[in-house]
């Protein structure tokens, strides 16, 4: 990870994955969000109040109510990051036709926040993407990741 890069983490949950790489980078410029409103999450998660205390003192920015779909309309610091970050993406209605249309706009509005050598890293369960790592689940049940990253003018460069 490049020093003092800027990074935006999206729908995290209780924050423990933003506390946890900006203790692991310090030098790290986040932008920390999450879905909820911040008293959603503080009633939601026991630990999102020490995760926030941690991530606000070492002067992360901590945003809520930030929708992932959305991003054109985002505000959330200055100019570009050089990482963009979202793990597990999720909704509840809509079926596969809902998540891949949430990961396609998600990957639309993220390519506006995205610097020129930035990378934009999304976490799924084993089969969901829709790549040669994903086997015997193929194409149709997936989330069909390189052909909504293509779509957003974005290459897939790497699965793990």
């Amino acid at each position: 990870m490049v020093d003092h890069a800027r990074v935006l983490v999206l729908g995290d949950g209780d924050l423990s994955f933003s506390a946890a790489l900006h203790e692991s980078a310090p030098d790290l410029r986040m932008v920390a969000t999450t879905f909820e409103s911040r008293e959603e999450l503080l009633r939601r998660y026991a630990c999102a109040h020490e995760h926030i205390a941690a991530l606000e003192e070492a002067g992360a920015i901590v945003l809520h109510e930030v929708d992932a779909t959305r991003l054109q309309t985002f505000s959330g610091g200055d100019g570009t990051f050089q990482r963009i970050i979202f793990n597990f993406p999720y909704q509840a209605f809509g079926g596969i036709k809902g998540l891949r249309r949430l990961l396609g706009q998600f990957f639309e509005g993220a390519r506006l926040l995205l610097s020129l050598d930035g990378c934009i890293e999304v976490a799924l369960c084993a089969g969901q993407g829709g790549t040669s790592l994903d086997g015997a689940r193929g194409w149709a049940g997936s989330w069909r990741v390189p052909l909504l990253a293509a779509r957003a003018q974005l290459a897939l460069i790497c699965c793990r």
